[in-house]
């Protein structure tokens, strides 16, 4: 039976295996894969600064996602 696109990502547990996944999903066309190992990475970023309140996790949520956006779209700053 064929993985779902949550199970890929699932499996991936650092940011070069969502990296990986990221370009993997879009060399066959997969947005949807692309798009939720985006969110996972943003996820595993953010994670690292050890944040404990809800505001400083979504505050470094909303940084990675923003350069993750810029990224996608080839730029560098």
């Amino acid at each position: 039976m064929a993985k779902t696109d949550q199970e890929y990502v699932d499996m991936a547990k650092t940011l070069a295996d969502c990296d990986n996944l990221i370009g993997n999903a879009i060399g066959v066309d997969n947005g949807q894969l692309a798009l939720l190992a985006r969110k996972k990475k943003i996820v595993l970023q953010a994670a690292q600064h050890g944040s404990t309140s809800q505001v400083d996790v979504e505050a470094w949520n909303g940084i990675y996602a923003i350069e993750e956006y810029r990224r996608s779209q080839g730029k560098q700053h």
